[in-house]
């Protein structure tokens, strides 16, 4: 994979630093402004992934083979 996240493996990866973020926020170890900025980022995170990966399956899309028409 030359270092490279497949989708699975990136999603996982973000599921986890959402995990860690909610722990450290419910013992206080960051402060709620934190908490918020870094779980809206993480959400948009995987929003994009969800896009990028859309747009990708969209370009390998022929006549032959349509996707979500």
């Amino acid at each position: 994979m030359n270092g490279r996240l497949d989708k699975v493996a990136m999603t996982n990866k973000l599921m986890q630093l959402k995990r860690e973020l909610h722990y450290k926020c419910e013992i206080g170890e960051m402060g709620e402004w934190e908490c918020q900025g870094a779980n809206n980022y993480l959400n948009k995170s995987l929003d994009i992934l969800d896009a990028v990966s859309y747009t990708h399956l969209r370009a390998h899309e022929t006549k032959a083979n349509l996707v979500c028409r």
